[in-house]
């Protein structure tokens, strides 16, 4: 159940920063050369493979930003579907940075593989993707996907003492092994869904342009989950790039000073037959996080969706067969957690545009009408949580006006908002991510108003996380169960209402 709260960031345990929340400390720059090329060992094909999740090393010239071993994960499906990910997971390009290991993942995460959420859960019927073969573009090189090159950088310390550190920028090595495997062993595929999130959506639709190539005959889509352009790029040659893709067809004239704009536009230039999308909530808390810690646009109090807008106007002036879906709220990602099933916008499930997108039906740009708060669908299991909550903290001295997580247990007595929410998902839906439950968050976040926005920077940095916005609100001082009663009663009414128009 604990699925319910969680707000993705790539897999990972520390915090890992998304592209342009780097900080510019003080590194002197660096010698850069291209890696070497080293024999890679011999990979096993699909055939060999095993059901479910296999780990694939392929030695040679791959490596991490560290010098650890570098892999990439497949679980074998149809042979004429695939679904190629790009994991994502922050980025580096000035040496201090690339030392510390919380701007991004210099090693490869040992969890990764096993993904079972969003797009990647077989187990759920409405996954438009259940029957692919899928391959995880794994990720540990700082340069999200497209770097080349070895970096040596002279750092210096307080006293003046300075060291050299080397950090591999092989993302653009790795991912072309990767596909070079792709290619040995799919020999016609008929459908190709190309996509990652957050860091790992920047480089999707250039390697969605390379597959397109290579398989003339296949219907080839990309979809870029949370790839915001709202920063100018990094100062990213110490990577090799942009000048390692210049190297592939198509992307001879891509520009020095790019923007991820320019990655949608030379795609559809590149291959004109690629169907290119994009999926972003409208307030992304990462965006935002990013552009006040760099104190860009107005210290980050820009209007992102407006941001958002002129970005996707400029992809569409010149790629017209370009779409996007836009949720509202805080969030960031969908495509690999459990609310891929559940976001909409419009009254269009996100689910459903994906999958007739995938299947090469037509499909419309999507946007939200009240961007400040997600849509969801709901169904009757959501309204069952919400009143069975409300339930519990209504009963006369149930409320508990201190949470914290250790609090929420089976034997408990007395509830917090959190500890409510999540002891009736436990009883009605164990293990699943709840549409009724988001509500619940969004309510709160609504009723918080300015005492929300003077905690933005606790409850951005990591995602809006909901455990901590439901803490925020029944911990907030002079809070009253009756506060706590009416933000319960008002995602139960929003729920009511949405069920009461779909069964008209």
């Amino acid at each position: 159940m604990a699925n319910m709260f969680l707000w993705h960031h790539g897999s990972h345990r520390t915090r890992v920063l998304p592209l342009g929340l780097l900080l510019a400390w003080c590194a002197v720059p660096a010698s850069a050369q291209d890696p070497p090329r080293a024999k890679a060992a011999a990979l096993p094909g699909l055939s060999e493979l095993r059901t479910g999740w296999n780990v694939l090393r392929p030695g040679g010239e791959t490596k991490c930003a560290k010098g650890g071993e570098y892999a990439f994960s497949v679980r074998p499906g149809a042979r004429d579907k695939l679904l190629v990910w790009f994991e994502g997971g922050g980025a580096c390009w000035r040496g201090e940075e690339c030392v510390r290991e919380q701007f991004y993942r210099p090693q490869l995460d040992s969890r990764a593989p096993d993904r079972n959420q969003g797009i990647f859960d077989q187990t759920n019927a409405a996954n438009p993707f259940s029957e692919y073969s899928t391959v995880i573009v794994r990720y540990c090189t700082g340069d999200i996907h497209l770097g080349d090159r070895d970096a040596t950088y002279t750092l210096r310390d307080d006293t003046g003492e300075s060291r050299q550190v080397t950090i591999h920028h092989r993302g653009q090595v790795n991912a072309m092994v990767v596909l070079r495997w792709v290619h040995d062993n799919f020999l016609a595929p008929r459908d190709i869904f190309v996509s990652g999130s957050s860091g790992g959506a920047h480089p999707t639709p250039f390697y969605a342009s390379l597959l397109a190539r290579h398989y003339p005959e296949a219907r080839v889509v990309a979809l870029a989950d949370s790839a915001r352009n709202s920063l100018p790029a990094p100062d990213n040659h110490n990577w090799g790039f942009p000048g390692a893709v210049r190297r592939h067809p198509g992307w001879e004239q891509f520009p020095e000073n790019w923007r991820v704009s320019d990655l949608f536009i030379t795609a559809a230039r590149t291959v004109p037959r690629l169907q290119l999308l994009q999926f972003d909530h409208a307030y992304d808390a990462h965006a935002r996080f990013r552009l006040r810690q760099l104190g860009g646009l107005d210290g980050g109090k820009a209007d992102l969706l407006a941001l958002l807008r002129a970005e996707q106007r400029q992809i569409t002036r010149q790629v017209p067969s370009f779409r996007y879906f836009t949720v509202g709220g805080r969030g960031h990602g969908a495509l690999p957690q459990s609310l891929f099933y559940i976001h909409s916008a419009g009254g269009r499930a996100f689910r459903d545009w994906v999958g007739d997108a995938a299947a090469g039906k037509p499909v419309p740009t999507v946007e939200c009408i009240d961007c400040s708060r997600p849509e969801f669908r709901f169904s009757e299991r959501d309204l069952r949580i919400v009143e069975r909550a409300l339930a519990l903290v209504s009963t006369p001295g149930a409320w508990n006006p201190e949470d914290s997580p250790q609090q929420c247990g089976p034997k408990l007595v007395r509830y917090s908002l959190n500890c409510a929410l999540r002891t009736a998902v436990n009883e009605i839906a164990p293990g699943a991510t709840t549409a009724g439950a988001w509500e619940v968050v969004y309510s709160a976040i609504g009723k918080l108003g300015t005492y929300f926005d003077d905690h933005r920077d606790e409850l951005e940095e990591r995602g809006i996380a909901p455990v901590l916005t439901l803490q925020l609100f029944n911990n907030r001082p002079g809070t009253t169960v009756k506060e706590v009663i009416a933000v319960l009663e008002e995602a139960r009414d929003r729920i009511r209402a949405e069920l009461r128009r779909n069964a008209k």
